[in-house]
This record gives structure tokens, sequence and C-alpha cells, in this order.
């Protein structure tokens, strides 16, 4: 799966001596998606908070993506400049084109719409469970084969994997309807 990096100037910085002088360049970063508001916070990797980027065009993918300083500056030993790196997993839409719209009848779309979308980045458990190496590896493997939904049918006979993928389709649900389970899903495949 092919990556895209960005770099993006963190605002607000916090005013705090000792901060400043644990952060250095290349550092691992944590990024946290602010509930109705359009912030994301920017945290040390010891949980600090260092301070926050506002109304990113890519503010989806920050959550999703890993972040590290890139540069700072420090004047009288507080910040004056950070600027992070993000990457994030790119989607190339040329490779699967969903159809712009459900065909008549048809009980599940395979295509998520915006505000499910935006379930999934702000959901500190998905965010939490995106991280494991396993689950990581499975969806590299789906996404570099030549028959992708034939490994996620493979893929969703693992007991782990299904599980993780039940949980994001609860995340998306509305509360009044009980999700499908990703094995319901796959004659949708």
């Amino acid at each position: 799966m092919a990556s895209r990096k960005t770099d993006i100037e963190v605002q607000r910085l916090v005013a705090d001596e000792a901060l400043a002088s644990q952060l250095r360049t290349g550092q691992q970063l944590r990024l946290v998606q602010v509930e109705d508001s359009p912030e994301v916070q920017i945290y040390s990797d010891q949980g600090s908070l260092i301070g926050v980027v506002v109304d990113s065009p890519i503010k989806e993918q920050l959550v999703t993506g890993a972040a590290v300083i890139r540069s700072l500056r420090k004047q009288q030993n507080l910040l004056v400049h950070v600027l992070i790196r993000v990457t994030y997993p790119e989607f190339h839409a040329s490779r699967r084109q969903a159809p712009a719209e459900a065909e008549e009848g048809e009980e599940h779309s395979t295509r998520l719409k915006q505000e499910q979308l935006q379930l999934l980045a702000n959901s500190e458990d998905i965010g939490f469970q995106l991280k494991d190496k396993q689950f990581q590896n499975i969806i590299k493997q789906v996404d570099a084969s030549s028959d992708s939904e034939k490994a996620l049918k493979e893929a969703l006979q693992q007991p782990d994997f299904r599980l993780l993928c039940d949980s994001f389709l609860s995340a998306i649900a509305p509360e009044e309807q009980q999700p499908p389970s990703a094995l319901q899903l796959l004659p949708c495949l």
C-alpha cells in the first residue's frame, strides 16, 4: 500500500520549558481528534500536549497516520516552531471503482459515506485497533492481492480479524440498527 507524507506546522504551541527540552527531531508523536472541533491535538510520545493543528485539509488522514517531529525551533527554552511529518496510507481510487450509487434493491453498499468515515476517524478504539501490526499485515495482503475480494473473504475466516471488522461495522451503524456481521456481508463482496 502506498503512503503519502505531508509536513504540517503545529499551532498554539504549549509554553513549557520542560517539554521543550524533551522534544527532538525524529521523535514519534500521537495525534488525537478533538470531538466536535476542527482541532487535532499533538502529543509527545511521553503524553505531553505540544499544540494543535486546526482546519487541516487532511484532518481525517492525520489521526490515521504516523507522525514525527520534522523540525523544531526553540527560543529562550520555549518552542516557537514545530513542523511535523505525517505519513498516512494513500487510497488509490483507480484500483477499486465503487459504483456512484448502490444498485436498486442492493441490501448493503460497499462504499462508506463521508459520515461513516468520520465516525471511524473519530473513534479512539478504532484508532487503537488500527495500530495492531497483525491487522495491518492482513490489510496489506488484501490490498496487494490481485483478487482483493477473495483475499478479504479468506482473511474474514480468521476469528480475530472478523471480530475487528465487526467492531468497525458497529462503529458506523446507527445506534437503533444492529449492523450486519462481516461474514453476513461476504455475499455482497
